[in-house]
């Protein structure tokens, strides 16, 4: 990718999601979806069965996000903010 980092953008959604976790649960997801910045090299991404989304673990939060590729630069849209649970990828 020559150096080019990708963009991340966040979903109205997933910013209000994140407003409504403890401050310590926000600064390790951000921490963490600063590195998408290098993704595909990013480690703990997954890309999800029968779905378009991929998914970062971090803890035991999970951010769901998009990725829309435009030539040298990558276009990483963070779609949700969820609390590990049964009903996180239905």
């Amino acid at each position: 990718m020559n150096g080019v980092k990708n963009k991340i953008e966040w979903t109205t959604k997933a910013l209000k999601q994140m407003c409504k976790l403890p401050a310590t649960a926000r600064r390790e997801i951000l921490s963490k979806v600063k590195t998408l910045s290098e993704w595909p090299k990013t480690t703990g991404v997954v890309k999800l069965v029968n779905r378009p989304e991929y998914r970062l673990r971090v803890g035991r939060y999970r951010v769901i996000f998009n990725a829309y590729p435009g030539g040298e630069l990558t276009i990483l849209q963070i779609e949700e903010v969820l609390a590990r649970n049964e009903r996180t990828y239905s």
